[in-house]
């Protein structure tokens, strides 16, 4: 039994209503590298609603900084020190503690 070839979706070919638009998209690598420079993707973006009234998605920033070569600023914590606790006199030697009040060895 044979079957019928799939047809094209109606879309195909045309630009995602979603898309940025051509006016925008110069625009946002200028934004970036002047007044958004420290700030991650997800902070930029709802900085732009804020402050420029437009709206763009985490993700579209990222894309954007890729292509433009920026990096995103990370700030990591600093890394804690681990110290190591006091070693033993020799390997396989137990501590032996008597916890009890009584005054056994006097």
């Amino acid at each position: 039994m044979l079957r019928a070839p799939r047809a094209w979706h109606g879309n195909r070919g045309r630009k995602p209503i979603n898309a940025l638009s051509n006016e925008l998209k110069p625009q946002i690598p200028r934004l970036l590298c002047t007044g958004y420079t420290d700030l991650n993707n997800q902070h930029v973006a709802s900085t732009l609603v804020r402050r420029e009234k437009t709206t763009v998605s985490r993700m579209s920033i990222s894309r954007i900084r890729q292509q433009a070569g920026l990096l995103t600023p990370v700030r990591r914590r600093p890394a804690r020190a681990h110290h190591r606790g006091e070693s033993m006199l020799q390997v396989g030697v137990l501590v032996q503690i008597d916890g009890s009040d009584h005054a056994w060895f006097e």
